[in-house]
């Protein structure tokens, strides 16, 4: 029985020209952990071209968003500085200029996934029980297997690239690059957009509030780290499957949260080295005299000072990593204040200036009632007037017509 982990590393690292081995290998491989004789049994599964994947999923609801917002909200376009920019443009233009700029700011959200089963040292041991032909077919099933349970449980999580590398034993063993990001639907912005906390959301992940009598802990964490958690138990139990309908004879060990930071194979190489020179000094040491076991204690004194050395910087380097991020989170929280006083300053303001309206229409109000009242008095006086005159001249019409009849 071999027993082994499962380990699944995600991160926001990805680079296509080493995925698929199209790279200058003077340049890339200098400390040489990438056999190229073996690059030839390297699988790639999916290689799509980011650029065009972009365009796929993303192009139609780029089109309808800027068709929808060039007039009232030119400044809201995306790929187009102006709506006299965005007019100007063919059809065809704006969908390529707003799929590159979207393409442009979305980048830093896309993720790359590596499943591998074991190290250097498990694969080697396998390749002792099997030979090396069938434990490259046992990883290299394995490897594609759990590429398509990635793609059936996450669909939120858009795989665009994936690629077995077989060429990388030197040091390490068989693995996957799996390389997504994630989209989902929506009814605000964008109708189809690049989001984690909505992607998440249709997988059943959803930041909400505590049920009664939930654990605390499965609410106190971040739908992310939530998902990477399930996902990551469910590929040890994949891995286990996969190990007992084959029989393989590989137990797979529960994962335990990592202090260490991924190691590159070149430093892993150079660590290994310090450690086997050592480990030879000392085993030729022993084999002496008195003072030369004294010499290797020592040594191994020395060895242990340097690790621990080691270690402290490594400390320290997280410490550093942890302090900028506080200050980071301290600058976010003075901002949220200073934006929450902003818009309390603009809600007073607002509602002071909305009294303040109130106040002028009032007082135009009782303006306007009083000049028609004015009017009115003064249209009644008129009328009064003219009323007396009229009575006059016809008092005075009917005397002359007395006197001419008295005179006749």
């Amino acid at each position: 029985m071999i027993a082994m982990k499962c380990s699944m590393h995600h991160g926001k690292r990805w680079n296509r020209k080493h995925n698929i081995r199209a790279y200058d290998k003077a340049a890339w491989n200098k400390d040489g952990h990438i056999d190229g004789n073996r690059s030839e049994l390297n699988v790639t599964l999916k290689d799509e071209q980011i650029e065009e994947v972009f365009d796929k999923i993303f192009g139609d609801a780029l089109e309808e968003y800027n068709e929808k917002n060039h007039i009232k909200h030119p400044d809201r376009l995306i790929g187009f500085h102006s709506k006299k920019e965005y007019e100007k443009a063919t059809p065809e233009e704006r969908r390529t200029m707003a799929v590159r700029a979207y393409l442009n700011e979305q980048k830093k959200n896309i993720q790359e996934a590596i499943f591998q089963l074991g190290d250097h040292e498990i694969y080697m041991e396998l390749v002792k029980q099997h030979g090396k032909e069938k434990a490259d077919k046992i990883y290299c099933q394995y490897l594609k297997a759990a590429y398509e349970k990635f793609v059936k449980d996450s669909p939120s999580m858009y795989v665009f690239s994936a690629v077995i590398h077989m060429d990388e034993t030197q040091y390490g063993s068989p693995h996957i690059h799996v390389d997504y990001f994630p989209f989902c639907e929506s009814i605000r912005g964008l109708t189809t957009k690049v989001s984690m906390d909505g992607a998440l959301r249709q997988l059943g992940y959803d930041r909400k509030k505590k049920d009664e009598g939930a654990n605390d802990e499965k609410f106190g964490t971040r739908p992310y780290i939530r998902w990477l958690n399930d996902m990551r138990k469910s590929f040890e139990d994949f891995a286990q499957a996969y190990s007992n309908d084959n029989k393989l004879g590989i137990l797979i060990m529960p994962s335990e949260k990592s202090v260490a930071r991924h190691e590159q194979p070149e430093d892993w190489k150079a660590r290994q080295g310090r450690v086997e020179a050592t480990n030879g000094k000392v085993s030729a040491l022993f084999g002496k005299d008195k003072k030369a076991k004294l010499d290797a204690a020592e040594l191994i004194i020395e060895n242990a000072k340097a690790t621990a050395e080691s270690i402290t910087m490594e400390a320290k380097a997280i410490k550093k990593e942890a302090t900028a991020k506080l200050a980071e989170a301290k600058q976010f929280s003075t901002a949220a204040q200073l934006s929450a006083e902003s818009a309390d300053a603009f809600r007073k303001k607002a509602i002071a200036d909305a009294k303040a309206v109130k106040k002028a229409r009032d007082e135009l109000d009782e303006n306007v009632r009083q000049a028609v009242a004015v009017a009115v008095a003064e249209r009644d006086r008129r009328i009064l007037e003219l009323e007396a005159e009229n009575t006059k001249l016809k008092t005075k019409l009917i005397k002359e017509r007395m006197e001419h009849h008295v005179n006749g």
